[in-house]
């Protein structure tokens, strides 16, 4: 219903990440995973649909930065990481509905085929 809705737009850089994969299977995502927390490392899945399934080790907003910490983790025993564009700049949206009745709530997966895979979430 009209007023109860917000949009709200906000630029966002690129994003470079130093990544590893793309992996055979998430078996194997998992197992790198492991070996990584293993070496103190903390490895989170990509977003990028394109790049899964992989594994992302640090996330910057340059080129440069991503590449300097990738020369930080080769001391570590990181050899197969590299670093890629995970996405191009461009502008992010964001649906606001601050109140959801439950009557709203019934409506709301008539609006995923508009939301091109994204999904509701609560704000906190």
């Amino acid at each position: 219903p009209s007023g109860s809705w917000q949009m709200e737009s906000q630029k966002e850089p690129a994003r470079w990440i130093v990544y590893m994969g793309k992996y055979a299977s998430a078996e194997l995502q998992a197992k790198k995973r492991t070996e990584l927390a293993g070496m103190g490392i903390k490895a989170d899945a990509v977003a990028n649909p394109e790049l899964q399934p992989g594994l992302v080790l640090a996330g910057f907003d340059s080129e440069a930065a991503a590449k300097a910490e990738l020369a930080k983790l080769a001391p570590k025993g990181i050899r197969t990481a590299k670093v890629v564009q995970e996405r191009e700049a461009g502008t992010a949206h964001q649906l606001k509905l601050p109140a959801v009745s439950e009557s709203l709530k019934a409506k709301l997966p008539e609006l995923k085929a508009s939301l091109a895979g994204h999904a509701f979430k609560a704000c906190g």
